[in-house]
């Protein structure tokens, strides 16, 4: 059991006016405020002024007041619904939820007796499902979890008796990691379970010696707002049995110790057994660092992976806190739940829980055979996600899929139109790593990955010496690229980014991720400009071309010869740091330049954030789906409302400086 780490207390029996029997509670993030639901206060004379909602800042304090008796006695649960700014209201004596908007007006209700709730307790919306969660207290018995649409059509339900919760009153969804959390009885344990109800792990919250907990919710941290805490109501002794009762509690926890992946922490695998900080790590776990000790993320030996050479773990990337991708040493290899896999494939592993508790399930991700990853040099050894979906791959040696042919320390970018058993797409060349000096046999690069600020992490097959840099294959090291692609360019960190040698560790490092790199998780949706949705358009003129994404381009084309043209996009969009793609298409019969600015609108400074040389060889004349490439031209830029970017293009031949699209993915 996970023992998670009280922060803070709260008294809501100080409140004037107080609140006795806290019930619900949810954090509604337009406010940045706590709103708490008292189903019992009412049943209070002493104290019941005419309202039993209470909101409050995360720190406790009262802020306003309000009432939901014009539709609910007794809102036992309350979830917020951030897309459009409704609430969701349970009420276990009508067994009936409510919506209501953002003044409590009533809009849609429904019976949960529909579908056998006739004790609906604690409710919980999930923005990214868009779906309901209701958890029945079934009057002190087992309890049921019910998943329902929001008009109350039931589509799936789960007893929690087995889970180890009884008479549940509180029921909350975490988007991070998509599991449930749910308290009720025994009081001093939450469980976290899968959305189907499955155990993921069970947590401690008995520091805060609770009575009666009832609502829980997420919200930023009250010390620290770029942390998540977990906010619990705790309702205490029950107005029945003493009919003056006034001792109503918020508890809030830390729940950073409950995540096994480590904030700032490196992850990598080994390529034999090793020791280190008391622990042995075979070949098929997953090693994280944070700084200043080791432990394990995913223990292969608890998911079925037998302690062998061809299961080594060669690429892997945690794309989610709950998923990682993986590649392994050999082909021909079975996983359970999946089959046979190849050493060109990448397998998703899906955690119900890691650490040193790891289990989940493994799919197919990506198969390299389905895009010309068939010969024996053309194993994958290195594997980062972006959040536009594409892939970055290294290969054990060279490599020769449609398009790209390259040295095995070049790193490719896989674009793909689908992924899993049909996998599908385009390869380009995102790192050539002879322009940036890795020359040498012993500096193939067998691990890579991408941190926040675009900056790169290598670790090669051996000894490496390069700009000021050197180490062996057990160490890291950091590179900040300035452009990538076919012409990659940069600097190197003169310090190692990490040292193996001071851990005693004299093995290759195989495996590589950052987990504050930004490339995974879900850091939200990308923003795409298609070229016509430009503010300014100088010289550009519309091109019909059916592989773009919108069915057409802007380009130069139709105008005098060598021409120049920009295109400007004005961002206001929310404020963040992105990083910049550019939809284009490198054809054979030209050599294209682009060159991206950043029109800062606080400064009113102009700045080249980026360029982009369009000289591959991909086999064509023409601008089609062989072609069509969407490099990353500048990598964490931070952008405001009322800045805007500029794509300046320059033809050249019949290559026409065609821009399919301004994409900006937040990291």
């Amino acid at each position: 059991m996970t023992t998670a780490t009280l922060v803070q207390t709260i008294d809501t029996s100080a409140f004037a006016p107080a609140s006795p029997d806290p019930a619900g509670i949810t954090y509604v993030n337009t406010l940045n405020r706590l709103l708490l639901t008292d189903s019992e206060v009412n049943e209070i004379p002493a104290l019941f002024v005419g309202d039993n909602l209470f909101e409050i800042t995360l720190l406790g304090d009262l802020i306003e007041t309000d009432s939901t008796l014009s539709f609910s006695s007794e809102p036992t649960g309350i979830s917020y619904n951030p897309l459009n700014g409704h609430y969701f209201l349970a009420d276990d004596d009508r067994d009936r939820i409510f919506e209501v908007d953002s003044q409590f007006q009533l809009i849609n209700e429904f019976d949960t007796r529909l579908f056998n709730s006739f004790d609906p307790e604690g409710i919980t919306y999930a923005e990214d499902l868009g779906t309901l969660f209701i958890v029945d207290g079934a009057d002190g018995a087992g309890s049921t979890v019910y998943q329902v649409t929001t008009d109350g059509t039931l589509i799936s339900s789960f007893a929690t008796a087995s889970l180890g919760v009884n008479d549940a009153e509180g029921i909350a969804y975490n988007p991070i990691n998509g599991h449930l959390y749910l308290v009720g009885v025994p009081s001093n344990t939450v469980a976290e379970v899968t959305t189907d109800g499955t155990l993921v792990q069970l947590i401690d919250i008995s520091s805060a010696n609770p009575v009666r907990p009832a609502g829980l919710t997420f919200g930023p941290g009250s010390e620290d707002p770029n942390e998540t805490a977990l906010y619990i109501v705790d309702r205490g002794i029950d107005n029945n049995a003493d009919p003056t009762e006034n001792d109503g509690k918020i508890y809030e926890f830390s729940i950073s110790d409950l995540n096994p992946v480590a904030d700032d922490s490196f992850l990598f695998s080994l390529i034999s057994d090793r020791t280190l900080g008391g622990r042995t790590y075979t070949e098929q776990d997953v090693v994280q660092f944070d700084g200043t000790g080791f432990s394990v993320l995913f223990d292969g030996s608890d998911v079925g992976l037998p302690n062998s050479n061809e299961y080594e773990i060669n690429a892997l990337d945690l794309i989610s806190p709950n998923q990682l991708l993986l590649s392994f040493d050999e082909g021909g290899l079975f996983l359970p739940g999946l089959g046979i896999v190849d050493d060109s494939d990448v397998v998703l592993f899906t955690a119900t829980s890691l650490g040193e508790n790891t289990a989940g399930s493994f799919s197919l991700y990506f198969d390299g055979s389905d895009v010309g990853l068939t010969s024996d040099s053309e194993d994958i050894d290195a594997i980062t996600s972006l959040p536009d979906g594409t892939l970055l791959l290294s290969t054990t040696g060279n490599v020769n899929v449609p398009g790209v042919s390259r040295a095995d320390e070049d790193i490719l970018q896989f674009t793909p139109t689908s992924l899993g058993t049909n996998t599908a797409g385009t390869f380009s060349v995102f790192v050539d790593g002879s322009d940036i000096g890795l020359t040498n046999s012993s500096e193939d690069v067998d691990a890579f990955s991408i941190d926040a600020t675009g900056d790169f992490y290598f670790s090669t097959t051996g000894s490496f010496s390069i700009s000021g840099v050197s180490g062996t294959d057990d160490d890291v090291f950091a590179f900040t690229p300035s452009s990538t692609g076919i012409i990659t360019r940069g600097s190197f960190d003169s310090n190692l980014f990490f040292d193996a040698s001071q851990f005693g560790l004299s093995d290759d490092i195989k495996g590589l991720d950052l987990t504050f790199s930004g490339t995974g998780g879900n850091p939200g949706t990308p923003i795409r400009f298609e070229a016509g949705e430009a503010d300014t358009i100088v010289n550009f003129r519309f091109e019909a071309i059916s592989a773009a994404s919108g069915g057409g381009v802007y380009s130069l084309a139709g105008g005098s010869t060598n021409e120049s043209g920009s295109l400007t996009f004005g961002f206001n969009e929310a404020p963040g740091t992105y990083d910049v793609i550019v939809g284009t298409f490198d054809e054979n019969d030209g050599v294209t330049q682009f060159n991206v600015e950043l029109n800062d609108t606080e400064t009113g400074i102009t700045t080249e954030i980026g360029n982009l040389q369009l000289d591959a060889n991909l086999g064509s004349n023409l601008p089609n789906a062989q072609t069509i490439i969407a490099p990353t031209v500048a990598f964490g830029v931070d952008l405001t409302p009322g800045d805007s970017i500029t794509v300046n293009g320059f033809e050249d031949g019949f290559e026409f400086a065609r821009v399919d699209y301004l994409e900006l993915v937040p990291v």
